[in-house]
């Protein structure tokens, strides 16, 4: 049994390309890490990717519930529970892999379930300040990170959606993301720094979300800005009508002309 369950270890971690790994997040590398471990249980249960994903976010919308019942020892209930949710985050898509079933809207339900989890988890730590009697301004920080994380998330999709579009429709070769446009390190580092904030909530709570909060709104301007600023530059392509075919585009001296001759 023990042997199976190394072979099957194995296999997981095997299946997973390296290819940009140490470009992520060390917070990503060291869960995607461990997801391996707890991948082969799920796979002994013939648990799905799809249902792994739901799982996730279950487990990590009863964080946000048990974090909102005000006490210290369920906020940090809550905050075990969230990183369990975040672990189950990279097992769907080691399941995914394994069993050739990865598709598009399990990537799809995938990035959704991850917006509720991270918006639930600010609310309901800005709501735990609140019912605490914190200091206000933490609060409203807090209020701030929560509405600008879905946000943040919006750019991302409404960049890459019309870039696909400009792509697909114009001679213009757009990439869906800018990734590569950005200080990647900057990124990681603000990622890896909220991720240990929830560790310091643990023993220092307001140092800890002061951390959290601060870092997750400046991390979602800073991208949402940076979206922003690149689809300024980049997506100044001419739009072409869909009512008008590609064989007939009247200029408007045309027009004018036909204006004339029918005076």
């Amino acid at each position: 049994m023990i042997r199976n369950y190394f072979n099957q270890y194995k296999y997981v971690s095997s299946s997973y390309k390296k290819t940009g790994f140490f470009s992520l997040p060390i917070a990503n590398r060291t869960f995607r890490y461990l997801s391996f471990f707890i991948t082969p249980f799920f796979l002994k249960l013939n648990i799905s990717a799809n249902v792994a994903t739901y799982f996730s976010g279950g487990i990590g919308v009863l964080a946000a519930l048990l974090i909102c019942w005000g006490t210290r020892q369920y906020l940090i209930i809550g905050l075990w529970f969230y990183l369990f949710s975040y672990l189950i985050d990279f097992v769907d898509g080691n399941i995914a892999r394994v069993t050739g079933t990865a598709t598009f809207f399990g990537k799809f339900i995938d990035g959704y379930v991850d917006i509720i989890t991270q918006t639930a988890l600010r609310l309901s730590l800005a709501f735990f300040v609140f019912v605490n009697n914190g200091p206000p301004y933490l609060i409203w920080i807090g209020v701030l990170s929560a509405i600008l994380s879905p946000y943040q998330h919006l750019m991302y999709d409404r960049y890459s959606a019309f870039a696909r579009w400009i792509t697909e429709d114009t001679n213009v070769q757009l990439e869906p993301y800018i990734r590569n446009k950005i200080p990647l390190i900057l990124i990681n580092m603000m990622v890896d720094l909220q991720f240990v904030s929830i560790f310091i909530m643990m023993f220092n709570l307001y140092m800890g979300l002061i951390v959290y909060f601060t870092v997750g709104v400046i991390e979602s301007i800073f991208l949402i800005t940076a979206h922003l600023f690149a689809a300024s530059k980049y997506m100044r392509v001419e739009k072409r009508s869909s009512k008008i075919s590609d064989n007939f585009r009247p200029s408007i001296n045309d027009f004018k002309k036909s204006m004339n001759d029918s005076i």
